[in-house]
């Protein structure tokens, strides 16, 4: 396990392009500006570096657009448990935030073909002793309101399950010991204890079957199936291999 602090510059989306040429015009049914909701931060799938937003959904979706001829992705920054019902309503087309596809989210949206597979983690504390090999019971556990993890830690027994807004005021709430653990994304809990190496530590990884996809209106299939499109090109060209290894802990 390491736990120590990563450098990780920022790199252009131009720069993982890998010699594909974008297609002219985005297909039919397609608009060429397309809004995504995301949450934000949450590295390393979303997070500002030099003012501008970044990470591993953003990179990728914008590359995945460029590859099929969408010329923008207007990203609108959004808290988690808002965004299922927004894109099911229809305010937005589409998410891309770390989303795991699960049942009870495939009644109200369409996904694309996954792109990541989704593990849990369990950070503590530096050095607390608990929760060591994920072991929960009799333990104030956090987690980030609207997401599988608190689906997780509700079905365990003997948990006191708390939810957050924000994976950031989980964290603060850990060090201010208002509760023992936070349960959240292996890659976003990994991301935050290294670069937090001093006041944190991730003392089990909770493997799954869970997989993380981009989230879309139930009309937009046209949308999903371009966005399947690109993601199947940017693995062919190497696009999504180099930004996975950027940005996964």
């Amino acid at each position: 396990m390491r736990a120590r602090f990563i450098a990780i510059p920022v790199i252009a989306v131009a720069a993982f392009t890998g010699g594909a040429i974008a297609a002219s015009a985005a297909p039919a049914g397609v608009p060429s500006t397309v809004q995504v909701l995301t949450m934000a931060p949450n590295a390393p799938f979303a997070l500002r570096q030099g003012g501008k937003l970044t990470g591993l959904d953003v990179q990728m979706a914008n590359a995945i657009a460029d590859a099929v001829g969408i010329k923008d992705l207007q990203w609108r920054p959004t808290l988690f448990d808002q965004i299922i019902g927004k894109v099911a309503t229809g305010a937005a087309p589409m998410a891309a935030s770390s989303i795991t596809i699960t049942p009870a989210r495939a009644k109200q949206l369409i996904f694309s073909n996954p792109y990541l597979q989704a593990n849990l983690a369990v950070v503590t504390e530096k050095d607390s002793g608990v929760a060591q090999g994920g072991k929960l019971a009799n333990l104030r556990v956090g987690a980030l309101k609207g997401s599988t993890s608190t689906t997780y830690i509700a079905a365990l027994p003997n948990v006191t399950d708390i939810a957050f807004p924000t994976q950031q005021a989980s964290y603060k709430a850990l060090l201010r010991g208002q509760i023992d653990a936070v349960v959240g994304d292996y890659a976003q809990s990994s991301w935050y204890v290294q670069h937090n190496a001093n006041a944190f530590s991730l003392v089990a990884t909770l493997p799954g079957t869970g997989q993380l996809a981009y989230a879309f209106t139930k009309t937009q299939t046209a949308l999903r199936d371009a966005f399947n499109s690109g993601l199947a090109i940017i693995k062919r060209n190497g696009t999504y291999a180099r930004l996975v290894k950027k940005w996964i802990p």
